[in-house]
């Protein structure tokens, strides 16, 4: 198994648990942040377009990439470029994603022919795919010929909660409340609670006088999370997944010019986890975030897709 990513080895460790070959992902499009809420459009539009104009040579260098491998199959992730090598391989393909770079620039299009043409060339690409698997919850590109909807696919933790409270000597009965942002992380709150009835896991960046840094938790973050009572985050479908699969209640804070934050939003709605949406942290009125109760006739209990995932995929593969 070859997993070709920018992550770090021992980050994808975290969540691969067999033998693997780390390589680096040479070409795809990407993000570029000016911080953890708001992407630099105008590089990341720039980028796009030079790979794009470019994107038969791109092409032609990942069919190098892919034969020296060897590969039999390929699993991507949003690389279109990846799909479109392995299909001038006859290589079987599957997408397995919640998002996609055509829906994502389409999102920011300015009506120009040169992003429709290069909109219709990522799509094009995606389209060669085996099949389209679309992880809720995400952007649904109804467009391709071969997609599957499936549940969300999550990391599954323990409610540990008498053991990090005993080990932290913390209130039991307090209401947790789980702050997580992933690498970028705003500025801590300048008025957070600091009464018995809170006890807030916070980033490692922030020194709150009455705050739990949560690298310094001998516990697993996902442990954490299922042990909690409250999530806030930005939108993003790692941290949304593992809160509303655990049915922890949800804050976020908005996250303009996103294209897949108003179908993360509307789902978090839908299963009636979400609390509400708040420019910045000291505007999320916690009292009352911890007391109120969710509509039991609205939350759902949430399928992981897991064995089904693989199972699709699997199938995908060796039709």
């Amino acid at each position: 198994m070859v997993v070709r990513s920018e992550l770090p080895r021992s980050k994808l460790g975290e969540r691969l648990n067999f033998d693997f070959d780390h390589r680096p992902l040479e070409t795809d499009a990407t993000i570029f942040l000016r911080d953890g809420f708001e992407i630099d459009w105008r590089k990341t539009k720039q980028a796009f377009h030079d790979l794009m104009d470019n994107f038969d040579a791109h092409v032609d260098a990942e069919i190098e990439r892919l034969a020296s491998l060897q590969a039999n199959a390929l699993i991507s992730n949003t690389g279109f470029v990846a799909i479109a090598a392995a299909n001038a391989l006859e290589i079987p393909s599957v997408v397995a994603s919640s998002l996609n770079w055509a829906d994502i620039f389409s999102y920011h299009a300015d009506g120009s022919a040169y992003d429709a043409e290069h909109i219709g060339l990522a799509r094009n690409a995606y389209k060669r795919a085996s099949s389209y698997v679309a992880i809720t919850p995400g952007i649904l590109p109804e467009w391709h010929p071969r997609v599957q909807p499936i549940g969300p696919i999550s990391a599954v933790g323990q409610n540990r909660r008498a053991q990090i409270a005993q080990v932290l000597g913390i209130d039991e009965t307090a209401a947790w409340v789980v702050y997580a942002f992933g690498r970028d992380v705003p500025a801590a709150p300048a008025s957070p609670p600091h009464n018995r009835n809170f006890v807030l896991f916070t980033p490692d960046a922030w020194d709150l006088p009455h705050g739990i840094k949560i690298g310094a938790v001998p516990f697993d973050f996902i442990d954490i999370v299922a042990s909690s009572d409250i999530v806030i985050s930005k939108p993003g479908y790692g941290i949304i997944s593992e809160a509303c699969c655990h049915d922890k209640k949800l804050v976020l804070l908005t996250r303009e010019g996103w294209a897949e934050t108003d179908a993360l939003v509307d789902w978090t709605k839908n299963i009636g986890l979400l609390y509400g949406q708040y420019g910045c942290l000291d505007e999320i009125p916690l009292e009352n975030v911890a007391t109120w109760k969710p509509d039991s006739q609205k939350v759902t209990s949430l399928h992981l897709a897991g064995a089904h995932a693989t199972q699709v995929i699997e199938n995908a593969i060796y039709a």
